[in-house]
């Protein structure tokens, strides 16, 4: 089999922002060329599919690069060093003000054609209250569908944001 790997011959950050790293690396193809490769690098993020009652607890944002509001699963960037579990249960109460009982769905790169993006997704079952206050900055509405109702949203691609798409279909394997 032949080698498909590219090598960075040189590479330069064009822009370091609080969130991403745009990069813009040189690279030898397999074939011998040259070619240019531009990575978005971010930090790991966390999603918890957090289920009460038989309802699907979601946020209700606006996303400035969308400019609309948009509904989702919890979700956020790990700290510096944090783990997966311990973001998981961080953002789950800041942003619904619930803990839950966690358990790992999976880790999936979101767009490997350009970005390192990678987020670590949780179901979250046995929920009880106990608020952290939200990120400053952050606004948003908690809103509850019933989990059969989000299934079948996803099914239907109705929910516009693929990580919340994705982490019903991933939880509903486990969860019925």
């Amino acid at each position: 089999m032949k080698s498909l790997t590219e090598t960075k011959l040189k590479g330069e950050i064009l822009f370091a922002g609080r969130i991403i790293h745009l990069h813009r690396d040189s690279v030898l193809l397999p074939n011998g060329q040259e070619s240019v490769r531009e990575i978005v690098k971010v930090p790991p993020a966390v999603a918890v599919i957090a289920i009460q009652a038989r309802d699907l607890l979601l946020v209700r944002q606006y996303r400035y690069a969308l400019g609309q509001t948009v509904l989702e699963i919890p979700a956020g960037r790990l700290d510096p060093q944090e783990a997966p579990r311990t973001g998981a249960e961080r953002e789950l109460r800041e942003e619904t003000g619930f803990r839950a009982n966690l358990e790992p769905l999976g880790s999936f790169l979101m767009s490997v054609g350009y970005s390192d993006e990678m987020i670590h997704f949780f179901l979250g079952k046995n929920l009880v209250w106990d608020p952290l206050p939200l990120d400053a900055g952050e606004f948003l509405e908690i809103e509850r569908i019933p989990w059969s109702k989000a299934i079948l949203m996803a099914q239907q691609g109705k929910f516009p944001d693929g990580k919340t798409a994705l982490g019903i279909l991933l939880a509903h394997r486990v969860f019925d």
